[in-house]
């Protein structure tokens, strides 16, 4: 699942996705969204950017990775500071993507995920 209010970086994400075999269940503008479709959906793997409108992206995650902690959260932004990196990790994110990004960094955070979680993911 992506969660980013921009559509140019959902389709960026989208199309590396599914060029690599991944299917994309959902995709959120919002904090509230991403929320509703991420316990919905039941995706393997979200990313989401921090800046979303509505709610945060760390506060998603918080409630995201409370109610569902089996979805690996991803968070994505283009500022980087250890306090973010930080925060992004209490709010049950495994792994910080800066923007911008490459395909293969892309396809390298599928991996870490599947690491980190022990399976394959598929459903994002």
């Amino acid at each position: 699942m992506i969660a980013d209010d921009a559509g140019f970086i959902r389709h960026i994400i989208r199309d590396a996705y599914t060029e690599a075999g991944h299917e994309i269940v959902a995709e959120a503008s919002n904090g509230p969204d991403a929320i509703l479709y991420a316990l919905e959906k039941q995706p393997d793997l979200v990313i989401m950017d921090i800046v979303l409108p509505g709610m945060n992206g760390l506060e998603a995650a918080t409630e995201i990775s409370t109610k569902n902690p089996g979805i690996v959260l991803v968070a994505m932004s283009s500022l980087i500071t250890e306090q973010i990196q930080a925060d992004a990790k209490s709010a049950g994110c495994i792994y910080f993507l800066k923007k911008p990004f490459t395909k293969d960094e892309l396809i390298r955070v599928v991996e870490l995920a599947r690491l980190q979680k022990g399976r394959d993911l598929k459903h994002g």
